[in-house]
């Protein structure tokens, strides 16, 4: 085993890498990291847990390719301040650990962390830290309470039962020399993929690794259930009967609406949402006409207390004339910004006779997230129709209702 100089005294930046691109396999292709835990996503949780802590430098956020761009948002959204990058994970979890740790800057400590594991406390992260400093690498982790038994291959039947004395069940954060960490990918190589975590990949290469205590409440989200337990967990911390008094004693929510109509005519483009539809007939507008991202933008500025559209986004300014709307919600979200304000729930209704909607649906409420930097989950799109009436149940016209809070 390879003997390790560990630190008399504290020192060493300490950076963190949340790893949050997986597929979500057992959760139905469902993105993990972006799923929400009471109104923040699984990784947002996880975020605000190591920014809380004063020992941590800076934090890497590994993520899907494709929500790379969401993720940056949320960075922005939730002024995240220790977040120094945020990049696109590889396809093994080894490959996405190495993405983050090249993210990072010059740390003599790293600490790997799944974002599927929301409900991590600084007292654990603390822990971790000052575990890794004595002995080098360490793991968070919880003894074997259950008896384990052990399955005759595929069958029913039960081959022994096994002696879970000295046994521990590994969770993250998993802390690490920077040095070590690195020294051990490089000696396991190409056989890094054989290894459930970054603990195994270090005892392979003959570290020693210890163990630090983790907690029953910091559960990895996996399947349903986890979530519904964690979500339990998460009220009885008190969580959500704090925020109530505080939300009570200072309101930290604001709403604001908004409503738009624009007239249909051939020969122009029927985009909703960021979506291009196929359609006969398209919107009638300065900008592109998106009326669906007007009315948000409409609701979103009012309560910011910021005006309307038309205050920062003029008709008669030819600068904005053909103008991409999502730019100009990404721009409004900005404004609110300004305020200390950021997005957090968008609810709209499309009124709209022709064309059926429903199938664009799930795309636009992925491009509206993505511009206000919230989850996909806290955007909601519904389409009806005006049963013939007037000018919009004539097909001449859409309009759109939307309801959008903001908090500070």
């Amino acid at each position: 085993m390879t003997d390790l100089a560990v630190d008399e005294e504290p020192s060493g930046r300490f950076g963190v890498v949340i790893v949050g691109a997986g597929s979500g396999t057992r959760l139905g292709g469902v993105d993990k990291a972006f799923m929400l835990l009471g109104r923040r996503a699984l990784i947002g949780h996880s975020v605000d847990a190591f920014e809380s802590v004063n020992e941590v430098d800076e934090i890497v956020l590994v993520v899907g390719a494709h929500r790379v761009a969401d993720a940056r948002r949320l960075v922005s959204a939730r002024h995240w301040r220790k977040v120094v990058a945020v990049v696109a994970g590889g396809v093994t979890r080894q490959e996405s650990v190495i993405a983050g740790i090249s993210a990072l800057g010059e740390c003599e400590w790293i600490a790997i962390h799944d974002a599927a594991r929301p409900l991590v406390t600084g007292e654990i992260i603390r822990s971790g830290l000052a575990s890794a400093r004595s002995h080098g690498a360490a793991v968070a982790a919880i003894p074997v309470r259950d008896t384990i038994k052990r399955r005759l291959g595929e069958t029913a039947l039960i081959e022994g039962t096994v002696d879970r004395t000295g046994l521990w069940a590994a969770q993250t954060p998993q802390v690490f020399r920077a040095s070590v960490l690195s020294e051990a990918y490089q000696r396991v190589g190409d056989r890094a993929s054989e290894y459930t975590d970054d603990a195994g990949i270090v005892e392979a290469s003959g570290f020693p690794v210890a163990i630090f205590p983790g907690s029953i409440g910091n559960l990895k989200v996996t399947l349903q259930d986890d979530l519904a337990f964690a979500t339990a967990l998460l009220r009885a911390r008190g969580t959500g009967r704090v925020s109530r008094a505080r939300e009570l004693a200072c309101p930290s929510l604001r709403v604001g609406t908004g409503y738009d109509i624009h007239r249909l005519d051939v020969g122009r483009t029927f985009i909703l949402g960021g979506v291009v539809i196929p359609h006969a007939t398209g919107f009638v507008g300065h900008s592109d006409g998106d009326v669906l991202a007007h009315a948000i933008i409409d609701a979103l500025l009012g309560a910011a207390g910021l005006g309307d559209i038309g205050t920062h986004f003029p008709p008669q300014d030819e600068a904005f004339r053909g103008a991409n709307s999502m730019e100009l919600l990404r721009r409004a979200v900005q404004l609110a910004a300004a305020k200390n304000l950021s997005p957090h729930q968008v609810d709209a209704t499309v009124i709209c006779e022709n064309p059926r909607l429903a199938k664009h649906i799930p795309e636009m409420r992925r491009i509206v997230a993505s511009c206000l930097g919230i989850e996909f989950e806290a955007v909601n799109i519904k389409a009806k129709t005006n049963e013939g009436l007037d000018a919009v149940g004539e097909g001449r016209a859409v309009a759109v209702h939307a309801l959008v809070t903001l908090r500070s």
